[in-house]
């Protein structure tokens, strides 16, 4: 596969209207043969073992994402009356 992307080229992960042709056309090959084989993302099969091919759709585009992680109640609770710590 040859990919020809500027080395300036942004990708937005949230807005698909950034990916690569390539990139676009792989996930979406992808949800098509992966359609209802499973309810939650970590339960699809095979992702391990796509992962490489998929990151070469990227060409030498520069990624930008965002994480955010959710806390429950009882964790900010914790975090608030005994700081935020690893339990080693």
């Amino acid at each position: 596969m040859s990919i020809a992307i500027s080395e300036t080229t942004t990708v937005d992960v949230d807005r698909p209207e950034t990916w690569p042709e390539a990139t676009s056309e792989w996930a979406m090959r992808r949800a098509t043969e992966l359609a209802g084989t499973a309810q939650c993302t970590p339960d699809l099969p095979g992702l391990d073992e796509c992962e490489d091919g998929f990151r070469l759709t990227f060409g030498d585009a520069r990624l930008l994402a965002y994480h955010c992680t959710r806390l429950l109640a009882h964790e900010t609770e914790t975090i608030r009356t005994e700081g935020c710590w690893t339990r080693l």
